[in-house]
């Protein structure tokens, strides 16, 4: 299973980097670059995740409304379904997407992280990671050694925590901050809103809903930070990059899914002023 794992997504990843270091020799640039190159490739499943969680972000309100007026826990879960039914929204269409992101995530993570530290392991194997490239790519970039200084100053293979001191620990520490604010704008956009109109007091439920919603709002940005120092700064640089872009995506699906949902319906029902008219002209 690690083998295949490996081959259909971690080395091909290596063998991109490899290519993109080739033709820009400057790793902190080919990570970007890869970053966004898996981001486009995603953008369909990140598509129908996102537009699921905002489905049933508008639809919290409703949710909360039934939970509120049906104290029976069958019948409400009932209304609930038919609710979703009648909204056409499935609460499980997010979960298979995430799945399929979480999985890419992982491999790219090992594939920058073999790149730091220029080995990978596979199954009990260690491999060196020009052992890793296909035969085309080792023809195209050759025999030549990597250079893990960004950007002329950012060493990708350090924790920030090494020496914060240094240019490159002060540089990590303030990307990890960068990617924990970035990933609290991230989850603040798809968190459903709790107001006193829509919320009840004797729902322990809702209440409990309610309060993790507000937890992982500051927990994963605090997490992230956490990850950020304890990475090599070559990881903390994707993540930043990673999360960003993600905002830019996610912005743009959701001004998409908003225009889409109140374009107006074409349909051929004639408005009361049209109904005046023909009643008059029949006349």
């Amino acid at each position: 299973m690690g083998d295949l794992f490996f081959k259909l997504l971690t080395q091909p990843m290596i063998n991109t980097l490899a290519f993109l270091y080739h033709i820009i020799p400057d790793l902190g640039v080919g990570i970007i670059l890869l970053t966004l190159i898996i981001k486009v490739i995603l953008f369909p499943l990140n598509w129908k995740s996102i537009k699921a969680q905002k489905e049933m972000k508008n639809i919290q309100e409703k949710v909360n409304d039934i939970k509120a007026r049906v104290t029976d826990k069958e019948k409400q879960a009932v209304e609930v379904m038919n609710l979703y039914k009648q909204e056409k929204v499935n609460p499980f269409s997010s979960c298979l997407p995430l799945v399929l992101q979480l999985v890419m995530l992982i491999a790219l993570i090992n594939a920058l992280n073999g790149f730091m530290v220029g080995h990978i392991k596979v199954s009990g194997i260690v491999y060196q990671i020009k052992d890793t490239f296909y035969p085309f790519i080792s023809n195209i970039v050759g025999t030549f050694n990597f250079n893990y200084i960004a950007f002329g100053f950012l060493d990708l293979t350090k924790k920030a925590t090494d020496n914060l001191q240094s240019i490159t620990g002060i540089a990590g520490v303030l990307l990890a901050v960068i990617a924990g604010v970035a990933q609290f704008f991230q989850t603040k956009m798809m968190t459903p809103v709790t107001t006193p109109s829509n919320s009840n007091p004797t729902d322990k439920e809702s209440q409990l809903t309610g309060a993790l919603n507000k937890q992982m709002l500051y927990i994963f940005p605090a997490l992230t930070i956490w990850m950020g120092l304890s990475f090599v700064i070559g990881i903390t640089l994707y993540w930043v990059v990673s999360t960003i872009f993600s905002i830019v995506q996610q912005v743009i699906i959701l001004d998409m899914h908003n225009k889409s949902s109140n374009k107006p319906k074409s349909d051929n029902t004639p408005t009361p002023d049209k109904k005046i008219i023909e009643i008059e002209k029949s006349n």
